[in-house]
């Protein structure tokens, strides 16, 4: 219901037939019998949990195409996100109760979280939240892969330049490709500064490729 206030207040200086259409769109999701598989698994089949991932290593691959599902994944892809940033902040007092006696999930194994486009499950409205998980994963040993076409894509979702800073600032390392997004070319000049600096040319050399690709344990 949030989501929807949220994206509807965005939404409103437009027709109300857009925003009709738009909320009814949003909203039918709900009933498809695919994604909500991903909330109601098969009770034959083990279930793959946020704690199941970090106690044993898992490599976990969520795609669900916007070409496929025009839009309805959207807020099933925020769900799920949530719900692993949030398990991970929680990992200090997670247990395995599977066993006779209870554990604690493994504390020392590295998580690697990756997201590409990941502004599409930023939430509506810039509450902090994405902000407040990037500053505290590392304490919790993960480290985030989260790529998005400018910052403008942010700012679409947030609705407000200064958050989508913060948002950007408790990312450690920044990675800028070609574009021609404005707030991106803007925010680069703020972080190497606006005065003309000489770039030096390098030529990358191909490396081969090991004779076998290993998975980690």
């Amino acid at each position: 219901v949030e989501y929807c206030k949220k994206d509807i207040l965005a939404n409103s200086p437009k027709t109300w037939g857009i925003i009709a259409n738009y909320a009814r769109g949003f909203i039918a999701n709900f009933a498809d019998e695919r994604l909500l598989q991903l909330f109601q698994p098969d009770e034959r089949k083990e279930c793959i949990t946020p704690e199941r991932i970090m106690d044993e290593g898992l490599i976990v691959v969520i795609a669900l195409s916007p070409l496929i599902y025009q839009g309805m994944e959207v807020p099933f892809l925020r769900a799920i996100k949530q719900a692993m940033c949030g398990r991970i902040l929680m990992r200090n007092s997670l247990r395995d109760y599977s066993a006779t006696k209870p554990r604690r999930i493994n504390q020392e194994r590295p998580i690697l979280f990756v997201m590409d486009e990941f502004h599409t499950t930023l939430t509506p409205g810039g509450n902090g939240n994405e902000a407040f998980f990037l500053d505290r994963a590392r304490e919790f040993r993960c480290m985030c892969f989260l790529a998005t076409q400018g910052i403008s894509a942010i700012h679409s979702r947030m609705f407000d330049y200064g958050a989508a800073r913060h948002l950007l600032n408790n990312a450690a390392t920044k990675v800028f490709f070609r574009t021609s997004c404005p707030m991106t070319l803007e925010y680069f000049e703020f972080l190497v500064g606006s005065s003309a600096r000489e770039v030096e040319s390098r030529v990358m050399e191909p490396v081969p490729a090991p004779s076998r690709f290993r998975l980690p344990n």
